[in-house]
């Protein structure tokens, strides 16, 4: 986003300062201000866009990432299945989101949008987890997916899915990697810890779908 302030009448640069300082308030953004003329073009370099969770989350859960970069703080029980969804129009489209949140309770989450979501707090919601419509979960040092009873479904409930694991450790029961035609899904392992007490099942009803280990441990009772 680029927005131009033009003043009439000569450019006086305690006015300009002052309106500068303003709409940095305002808008909760860094600024980079130029002079052409007496125009001053004012460049967003970035933009603070925090979602904060708290008390119960279930349904649709919006968040803002025209910045690219969003952020998801604060803690929250799930009691339904929260659905994760990046808004803000075509910068959304291929945003990477860090989420520092600790998520707990017998709800279910699920990512679904055509970006990226990282997990960097200790999540031990019981109802499972979906990546859905192009969406890619990574989880980093530090952050931790633990639902033990119930099972991570990566491109099997709506389009295509990506999920790696870079540090952090994901406990599970089974996990479906892709499912149906036409739906290429992605499991990346590079270094963590990655543990089932179910099947892992990668490419299933003729789905493409890939499972690469480039480091870390993958225990299952199974895979097909």
């Amino acid at each position: 986003m680029a927005l131009r302030l033009e003043m009439g009448g000569g450019l006086r640069s305690g006015r300009l300062g002052t309106a500068v300082r303003r709409l940095a308030s305002a808008s909760r953004c860094t600024l980079i201000v130029s002079l052409v003329g007496l125009v001053a073009v004012i460049s967003e370099s970035a933009i603070a866009q925090t979602t904060t969770l708290s008390g119960t989350t279930t349904g649709n859960v919006s968040i803002l990432a025209t910045s690219g970069t969003p952020s998801i703080v604060g803690n929250s029980v799930l009691t339904g299945t929260a659905t994760f969804t990046y808004t803000g129009g075509a910068p959304a489209i291929g945003a990477s989101g860090t989420m520092t949140s600790n998520l707990s309770g017998a709800g279910a989450l699920r990512f679904s949008s055509p970006a990226t979501l990282v997990i960097a707090g200790t999540n031990t919601y019981a109802g499972g987890t979906s990546v859905t419509e192009g969406g890619l979960i990574e989880v980093t040092m530090g952050g931790s997916i633990s639902h033990a009873s119930s099972d991570l479904r990566v491109g099997v409930d709506g389009g295509a899915g990506s999920m790696t694991l870079s540090g952090g450790s994901v406990a599970i029961r089974a996990a479906s990697i892709g499912s149906g035609q036409d739906v290429t899904s992605f499991l990346t392992v590079d270094s963590g810890t990655w543990t089932g007490s179910g099947a892992l099942t990668v490419a299933s009803a003729g789905a493409s779908s890939v499972f690469q280990l480039d480091g870390g441990s993958v225990s299952s009772l199974s895979s097909t």
